[in-house]
């Protein structure tokens, strides 16, 4: 992952050749969605660049958002076909072949075949926000499911490899938002209703860790382990101020 991060001014001054070049592959071997956002800048936030490239591939017709899964190699494929972002996805959440078991590396062979006769797509999961034993439970879940809500579900997944690419190479503005209405309102709610991008994942990731106000004695406890997750990738963003 990148170690020395842009501010968003420097990711406003950027030549074309050099953005495509640094957030080509923010979509996985997609180039045109880094091109199509360029004349969308200046950004003023790292949200706002994160919504901008979301928003290209919202707006995209489902034929052309097929083709986007299109792009994914299989998860515990053949590593020399992965781009570097996915060989470093992958080894995160132990899914690489090298981690894999025979049986774990058969099943997973098994149900990527299923999957893409079926759909005609690969299936994709952000590899970075989840271990092997919930990939495979996920995937043989999803070959049970009908196409749309399979497309819906990996376009959603796409936003997730988007959002920590982006986060590997952008800094992150910290906002002055308080912590307590985090907890008063929940996290469901709060990633229903929230306007960032940014804010919605960490909840989702807050919520694939496993935190829950049920989890905690008391809204000190829990404060203090929502800021220790915020805080480690930099990101605490605002969120419009909720009603009810």
């Amino acid at each position: 992952m990148a170690t020395s991060k842009m501010s968003i001014s420097s990711v406003n001054e950027l030549d074309y050749n050099s953005f495509i070049r640094i957030f080509g592959n923010v979509v996985e071997g997609t180039p045109l969605c880094a091109a199509a956002v360029i004349s969308k800048r200046p950004f003023s936030s790292f949200d706002q660049f994160v919504a901008a490239m979301w928003e290209i591939v919202d707006e995209l017709p489902d034929s052309a958002r097929a083709g986007i899964l299109r792009n994914h190699r299989d998860l515990a494929g053949n590593r020399e076909s992965l781009s570097s972002d996915s060989q470093k996805e992958q080894i995160c959440a132990g899914i690489n072949t090298r981690n894999l078991n025979d049986e774990e590396n058969q099943a997973m062979k098994r149900y990527n075949e299923l999957y893409k006769k079926k759909f005609e797509f690969p299936f994709v999961m952000c590899s970075r926000l989840n271990k092997k034993d919930g990939i495979l439970r996920q995937i043989r879940a999803s070959v049970k499911k009908d196409g749309d809500e399979e497309l819906k579900r990996g376009i959603g997944e796409v936003k997730k490899i988007m959002l920590l690419r982006m986060e590997d190479l952008v800094e992150c503005e910290k906002s002055n938002s308080k912590i307590k209405t985090l907890i008063e309102l929940g996290f469901l709610r709060l990633a229903q209703e929230a306007h960032s991008p940014v804010f919605i994942f960490t909840v989702q990731r807050l919520k694939y860790l496993g935190l829950s106000r049920r989890s905690f004695v008391s809204d000190d406890e829990l404060r203090n382990a929502i800021e220790k997750e915020l805080g480690k990738s930099g990101c605490f963003v605002g969120y419009r101020k909720m009603r009810g």
